[in-house]
């Protein structure tokens, strides 16, 4: 992401707009791989994926501390 401030918009809708240029290409990275995650699964349908980035610090990331974190009826996760 460009963080130069002079090439942020000054209104708001500019500033949205702006916003999502940077993010699209991350957002359809993430989604492009949720469907190949997915692919093949029974009830595979989903409208809304995040990704997230687990620090290094703190305590381990494990598989059932995520389900606990992150109690979501479809959870997909990769590593």
């Amino acid at each position: 992401m460009d963080k130069t401030l002079s090439k942020i918009p000054k209104s708001r809708s500019g500033r949205l707009r702006y916003l999502e240029a940077q993010r699209k290409p991350r957002d359809e990275a993430v989604a492009a791989w949720c469907k190949k995650k997915v692919k093949g699964r029974k009830n595979k349908g989903f409208r809304c994926a995040e990704a997230a980035y687990a620090a290094r610090a703190g305590r381990e990331l494990t598989r059932e501390l995520i389900e606990k974190l992150f109690p979501f009826e479809k959870l997909v996760i990769g590593f």
